[in-house]
């Protein structure tokens, strides 16, 4: 079964390196597109999708950001299952304050420039542990394309999907704290935001039980 992984905001590839050592099927990752101007995160979806090869039978993993992209994913292509982590699956889901501030449309009035949180905060809210994810994250972080961020932030806090996709499966860190979970998750870990980095093994092995045939 093939896997297509969509990564966090921001993120590359190299968040699914851990976990794709101890998967039977590595997870693929989805190169993030271009925006266009103003585009919504569903039309940004839609395009995405028209990526995939779909002619065999796969299964779409999203992380964070690229969860809220594989549900709206779903109106246009048709996985196996959509398994999303650390993630929402439709607007309501999101914290209520994502929705005000998306409300006051402030975001276009930040400079590019100051669309990157400081390093120790980000560790703070990540919930990070461990040395190494830390490092990654700075090296992400780093090379991010702040007016693809600073978009994407703007995409999600006017994200407007009602939509649960079908064949859903939640993985969520129980210590979360940028995207508290509001509903009940198929598969609970002990971790925050960024489980997938912080313990790949059980990540993988949710992963697998995932799988039609598991």
């Amino acid at each position: 079964m093939h896997i297509y992984g969509i990564s966090g905001l921001g993120a590359d590839e190299r968040v699914f390196e851990a976990v794709n050592e101890y998967l039977e099927n590595p997870i693929t990752y989805v190169p993030w597109l271009q925006p266009e101007p103003h585009e919504t995160l569903a039309h940004y979806a839609e395009r995405m999708a028209g990526t995939l090869d779909t002619q065999d039978p796969f299964i779409l993993v999203g992380l964070s950001f690229g969860g809220m992209i594989a549900s709206e994913m779903n109106k246009h292509v048709h996985p196996e299952k959509t398994i999303i982590i650390s993630s929402c699956a439709c607007a309501d889901e999101l914290p209520i304050y994502f929705r005000g501030v998306g409300r006051m449309n402030l975001v276009p009035y930040i400079p590019t420039r100051l669309m990157q949180l400081p390093p120790p905060l980000v560790e703070a809210v990540m919930s990070l542990k461990k040395q190494a994810s830390k490092r990654l994250i700075h090296d992400i972080m780093e090379h991010t394309d702040r007016e693809f961020l600073k978009w994407a932030v703007q995409a999600i806090l006017t994200w407007d999907n009602t939509e649960v996709p079908d064949r859903l499966k939640r993985i969520h860190g129980r210590a979360d704290l940028l995207l508290p979970l509001k509903v009940t998750a198929d598969e609970i870990l002990e971790g925050g935001h960024l489980v997938i980095v912080e313990e790949p093994i059980l990540i993988a092995e949710a992963i697998q039980r995932s799988f039609p045939d598991a």
